[in-house]
């Protein structure tokens, strides 16, 4: 994921442009911006994390996401990145992180989010509850909506890391005919499919 969103945020950065990683957690992101040459500054609320971050030379600070947003400048920023934060958040809370973000993106600017694909029901059911501070599934159809509506454009949303092979229906089982192959593939799509998802938006550019 981090290096799709490096190719993604590598087309919407300038040479001086500001990026900002919300919830960088250990700074996988900020090393290989920082690799590129890119300006960029993590934000995370858990100290420890940004005291190894900068003890290793990325630019890290601890302080709360909401904080810092509010804090932004209008159209200051490049690109904002958030992996697997949104759903930490209440849907108060994801309304108005995604209004900061806008207001803090320059026209034309990127946001970047993962967040765990619920529309897997191995996910929806059972792994997204095995980390006690999620609050919430994501619906990722429903979190474009919500973003078209408060006017980013070029939504768009890919579907990453699938179980391993070792852990789906095997599909080349001797005597198994063709049409139970498509049903086993269904099935691995549904409960051993892709267990992230990546919404990409842009804030419109100015008229």
């Amino acid at each position: 994921t981090t290096r799709m969103c490096l190719e993604m945020i590598e087309g919407h950065v300038r040479e001086g442009d500001a990026v900002a990683d919300l919830g960088c957690g250990r700074g996988e992101l900020l090393e290989l911006l920082k690799e590129k040459g890119l300006s960029a500054i993590g934000i995370d609320n858990n100290e420890a994390a940004v005291i190894r971050g900068k003890k290793a030379g990325l630019n890290m600070e601890c302080k709360d996401l909401f904080q810092y947003l509010r804090e932004a400048k209008e159209g200051s920023l490049a690109a904002v990145t958030a992996m697997h934060v949104i759903e930490h958040m209440t849907p108060s809370e994801q309304g108005e992180f995604l209004a900061l973000s806008l207001k803090a993106l320059k026209p034309g600017g990127l946001i970047a989010m993962e967040t765990p694909n619920i529309m897997n029901l191995h996910v929806a059911s059972c792994d997204f509850y095995s980390d006690i501070t999620h609050v919430r599934p994501v619906h990722p159809v429903a979190l474009r909506n919500r973003m078209k509506q408060m006017g980013y454009k070029d939504i768009d949303i890919k579907f990453l890391h699938p179980f391993p092979q070792s852990e789906q229906l095997i599909l080349d089982a001797p005597g198994l005919s063709e049409e139970a192959k498509k049903n086993f593939e269904k099935i691995n799509d549904l409960i051993w499919g892709c267990r992230d998802c990546v919404i990409l938006a842009t804030k419109k550019e100015k008229i």
